[in-house]
């Protein structure tokens, strides 16, 4: 069906490391959304947890994570599956997206401005952030060896 160049334990081996590494950075993303989230909330005035940003997170990323699921099985169907996962990405973004501003509402008990104000935040610096990493990255300037003298 799919001739891909990894054959027995080998593509076994492969593709449980693409999960591990897969869980590992939405785990590690969770937590740091959910500090960053934490502490734009704290100095909105939100009442709450840095419990309470890590169920916010992990809340609004379940309808996501489940989306680019199904888009990725369907994207195998041709033509009509593009489309489809298309649609099915859009609805499950929206849904985590509404997920995440209802749960910051409600578990930091701040109003719908506040909330607005910390989501706004709460996306800027994750753009961002990764915006500043690339640029960084693709200038080298990143490195260390482009401070050192002499090289």
């Amino acid at each position: 069906i799919l001739k891909l160049p990894l054959a027995g334990s080998t593509m076994v081996a492969a593709l449980a490391a693409a999960f591990i590494s897969g869980l590992l950075r939405v785990f590690v993303a969770a937590r740091f959304l959910g500090l960053i989230l934490h502490t734009i909330a704290g100095i909105v005035g939100g009442r709450g947890e840095y419990y309470n940003a890590l169920t916010t997170v992990t809340y609004a990323m379940v309808a996501p994570v489940a989306g680019i699921l199904v888009a990725a099985v369907l994207s195998f169907i041709p033509v009509v599956g593009v489309v489809v996962g298309v649609i099915v990405l859009a609805l499950t973004l929206g849904h985590g997206l509404g997920m995440l501003y209802k749960s910051t509402k409600e578990l930091y008990a701040i109003d719908m401005v506040s909330t607005l104000v910390v989501i706004s935040a709460l996306t800027i610096a994750v753009i961002g952030a990764v915006w500043l990493a690339a640029i960084l990255n693709i200038t080298s300037v990143g490195s260390f060896t482009s401070f050192v003298p002499g090289r």
